[in-house]
C-alpha cells in the first residue's frame, strides 16, 4: 500500500495544509503584573522620591548623575522609548 507523498516537515499538518494553533486548547490566563513600589538606592533617588526635584531637566541642572532608572520612570512617567537600527546589515 503505497502512501501519498506528502512533506514531512514541522511547518506542514498530517493533511499537508500548513500547521495551526489547537483551537480546543483552553488559553493561558494572562499574567498580572504587579506594580513594584520604589526603593530608592541612591541618595539622588531619595530625593526624587521626596519631591527636592520635579523634573529631570532639574536633576540635570544640579550636575548630579543618574544612576537608577526609576528616577526617569518617577519624573517622567509616560515616557516612550523607540529604537532605530540604521544601517545594519
Amino acid at each position: 500500500m503505497a502512501e501519498e507523498s506528502k512533506p514531512n516537515n514541522r511547518r506542514f499538518n498530517r493533511d499537508g495544509g500548513p500547521r495551526r494553533f489547537n483551537r480546543d486548547r483552553p488559553r493561558r490566563e494572562p499574567v498580572e503584573v504587579e506594580e513594584k513600589v520604589w526603593v530608592p538606592k541612591t541618595q539622588l533617588g531619595k530625593e526624587v522620591l521626596a519631591g527636592k526635584f520635579s523634573s529631570v531637566d532639574d536633576v540635570i541642572k544640579s550636575g548630579q548623575i543618574i544612576m537608577e532608572e526609576e528616577i526617569t520612570d518617577f519624573l517622567v512617567p509616560n515616557l516612550i522609548t523607540e529604537f532605530v537600527n540604521v544601517g545594519s546589515s
